[in-house]
């Protein structure tokens, strides 16, 4: 992996934790609708966030854990892996 795909990668997956983290902070202070509440709500949904369930419940876990560890490597491009 090159080192700016590494970055990238890092920058991805700390973007994704503080999403699952800022998900599940809403759901616990009821500022984001669920299919429980009624459609009447300005609440916004998962959708109007444009995210996915799936997604959610993704991030949601990754938030739960500890800072990923990505590594990213030193020295010359030359001697990094591809």
């Amino acid at each position: 992996m090159t080192k700016a795909k590494a970055k990238v990668e890092e920058i991805r997956l700390r973007a994704e934790r503080k999403a699952g983290q800022l998900l599940t902070e809403q759901k616990e202070r009821g500022e984001r609708r669920t299919p429980s509440r009624s459609v009447s709500t300005s609440l916004p949904t998962l959708k109007d966030l444009g995210i996915s369930k799936d997604q959610s419940a993704d991030w949601q876990r990754l938030g739960e854990g500890e800072e990923p560890e990505v590594s990213v490597p030193s020295g010359s491009p030359r001697d990094w892996p591809s």
